[in-house]
């Protein structure tokens, strides 16, 4: 699934998107999860990212120009 076919009638909760680049990603209701590789392994490659961790990345982001952000 990509993040255009999440359905906006169910909540995006524990579904898993892949965002490009060998990314996939889900949401616990609290902590995004990053995760890469499709693999036996890809559990073990996970990143668990807090709200005010999330921000820290769209800030630094921020510093490179709009094409990383979509302003």
């Amino acid at each position: 699934m990509t993040v255009k076919n999440i359905p906006h009638n169910i909540p995006a909760q524990n579904i898993e998107v892949y965002i490009g680049d060998g990314v996939y990603v889900t949401h616990d209701g609290f902590q995004l999860w990053l995760r890469t590789g499709d693999d036996e392994y890809a559990q073990l490659q996970r990143i668990a990212m807090e709200p005010n961790v999330f921000r820290n990345l769209m800030d630094y982001a921020k510093r490179f120009g709009t094409h990383f952000i979509g302003e």
